[in-house]
């Protein structure tokens, strides 16, 4: 009697786990997947996990046609069929996340669910393809988001599986490079010998727009030297006044120079800061006198030397002993501007007769020797190697030798 009574309860137990599996299968018997995104060549992954291969800018759509499938699981499950299943979207990417939605950047709408009916068709079940759009955030980093079956299961044998999820990186922002230039300005471009100071400006502008570039880092050189760092205003400028008393007569270079930064490309630039002496003038007996044959305004010289005198000064009219001043002779040419002067007598040579310096009277004198030089019309020009910007000092004469 037990024995019979154990063999009907073996029986009912085989029945009733043969009963609760049948169900489980056929509550379970459909399934969806992802079995194909385009363009593939912009994906890499498989179905139900895909990775968007290249970087993102901040803020731009990505567009991308998937299509979701159902699956019959072993044992059947035809018969649910039609099902209408509520896909959507679940972001999962931090607390900065992109905003999905079903449908073209250039839709009029953009829903954030897709609803479809799937049913067999021909013996198979139609599947769904639908262009998802994603707007990356505006954060650069790694992000992803899961498109899911939100409704359509339930009681329906529908299982909605773990999702569609695509990942993707959001780089940080291309910025183009703006060209800039850097304008280099002196308030005085020539300036005495011992004025106590300058100022330099660097103006630091946009290329293509002329725009000014402020709160810039700006490097001032002087002969090479570095001397200053000053940012740049509202106006692009920086501004640096510099000391020019210890600066000897001559041409110095002075230049800023901008390394970059950000999206701006570095520039330099440069001027030339000319220092001359203060030209007093020539003295007597060289000087414009009266007008004589030709109306010329020149001093006619008969005897054997002409005496070349000027005096010059510093910056405080103080007069200047270390000078290097010599004298340039040239024959005027009838109907030509004033010309170089080269030498035409062999004491003088090609680079200039020196002068000296006569501390009795504060000036430079060089008593030239006309014996050998024939008459007619002459420039004297004296040069003291004070660079670009000096002005050239020249007086005309006239010899007009009784035996010439």
């Amino acid at each position: 009697m037990i024995k019979r009574e154990n063999r009907v309860a073996c029986l009912l137990a085989s029945f009733l786990l043969v009963f609760f599996s049948l169900s489980s299968a056929f509550a379970h018997s459909i399934d969806y997947t992802a079995y194909d995104i385009q363009p593939q060549s912009s994906f890499n992954g498989q179905s139900g996990n895909f990775r968007l291969i290249e970087p993102v800018a901040p803020g731009t759509p990505i567009t991308f046609n998937l299509t979701l499938e159902l699956i019959e699981s072993a044992g059947g499950g035809t018969s649910l069929l039609p099902v209408t299943v509520l896909f959507g979207v679940k972001n999962t990417g931090g607390p900065e996340t992109p905003f999905v939605y079903f449908g073209t950047p250039a839709s009029t709408s953009q829903p954030e669910t897709i609803t479809h009916v799937y049913d067999k068709v021909a013996g198979k079940i139609a599947s769904l393809m639908t262009t998802v759009t994603a707007i990356a955030p505006d954060t650069p980093g790694s992000y992803h988001f899961k498109i899911q079956a939100l409704d359509g299961f339930k009681s329906k044998g529908f299982q909605p599986g773990e999702g569609i999820v695509i990942h993707f990186t959001v780089a940080e922002a291309m910025v183009e490079p703006v060209e800039t230039v850097l304008t280099v300005t002196l308030a005085e471009p020539g300036i005495i010998y011992k004025a106590p100071s300058n100022t330099l400006v660097a103006t630091l502008t946009e290329k293509v727009s002329g725009a000014p570039v402020s709160g810039q880092v700006v490097n001032f050189f002087l002969n090479g030297s570095q001397v200053a760092t000053v940012n740049t205003d509202a106006n692009g400028d920086a501004t640096y006044d510099f000391i020019t008393s210890g600066l000897d007569v001559g041409d110095h270079t002075v230049a800023a120079n901008y390394q970059g930064k950000d999206n701006f490309l570095a520039s330099s630039g440069s001027a030339n800061q000319c220092v001359t002496y203060q030209f007093i003038g020539y003295q007597p007996p060289v000087l414009v006198q009266q007008s004589t044959t030709s109306g010329l305004g020149i001093g006619l010289f008969q005897g054997k030397v002409i005496p070349v005198k000027i005096k010059i000064a510093d910056f405080y009219n103080a007069p200047v002993s270390t000078a290097e001043a010599r004298v340039y002779f040239a024959k005027t040419v009838a109907g030509s501007a004033d010309i170089m002067a080269v030498a035409i007598q062999p004491t003088i040579a090609d680079d200039g007769s020196l002068m000296r310096y006569d501390s009795t009277a504060d000036q430079y004198i060089l008593n030239w020797n006309i014996s050998g030089v024939s008459n007619g019309d002459y420039n004297i020009r004296v040069g003291m190697k004070e660079g670009e910007c000096a002005t050239g000092h020249w007086v005309p004469v006239r010899i007009g030798k009784a035996s010439k």
